[in-house]
């Protein structure tokens, strides 16, 4: 699936401004996510679908679910839209690396 968005961008050459700021159509795909969380005795539960550009923002919304009270011994398998396994990892892994990731 396909988004445009408008974005004002200001030309710029080796860091010289190329004049005014202009309006363009960006292009963005965006991927359907299925976050689910799996409980410790494999039970599932749906969290949400959500429409996102890119793993970057798949792992922010990972660190979102993993910040959660319940999650703690939980995993989070978030798939896409042919159901296929895009992220595999437990929470207190997930918040770990959003930790590293921030420092």
């Amino acid at each position: 699936m396909y988004f445009y968005w408008r974005r004002r961008v200001t030309v710029t050459l080796f860091g010289y401004s190329l004049g005014v700021p202009k309006t363009f159509m960006v292009k963005v795909v965006v991927t359907l996510y299925h976050f689910h969380i799996i409980d410790a005795d494999g039970g599932r539960r749906e969290a949400q679908s959500l429409r996102l550009p890119n793993i970057d923002a798949v792992w922010a919304q990972i660190a979102a679910l993993a910040g959660a009270r319940d999650a703690e011994g939980r995993h989070i398998r978030v798939t896409n839209e042919a159901g296929g396994i895009v992220v595999l990892v437990g929470a207190s892994t997930a918040r770990r690396l959003q930790s590293l990731r921030a420092a």
